[in-house]
């Protein structure tokens, strides 16, 4: 189907984001003042809860990057063969 490296830089792209969020720390993903602990799933008064819980983003930004990591790797291909 699709080549191999393109599950292998998704990969990484996705663990490199996933690190700079971990180390960054963005207010609306962590709970507490300290930020040292992230916010659960759900809604309602609770300052605890978020609908974008940092599994959830990361979840989403690996499927982007896979299909966005594809199709750059085919139209790369696509081309490279086109002008042979």
């Amino acid at each position: 189907m699709f080549d191999k490296n393109a599950l292998y830089i998704s990969i990484i792209i996705y663990l490199v984001i996933a690190f700079c969020i971990l180390y960054y720390r963005p207010g609306f993903l962590f709970a507490d003042k300290q930020k040292k602990k992230l916010k659960v799933f759900g809604t309602g008064k609770n300052k605890n809860k978020s609908i974008f819980p940092f599994w959830f983003i990361l979840f989403i930004t690996g499927i982007v990057i896979y299909f966005t990591v594809c199709s750059i790797i085919k139209r790369f291909n696509y081309n490279l063969v086109e002008t042979i």
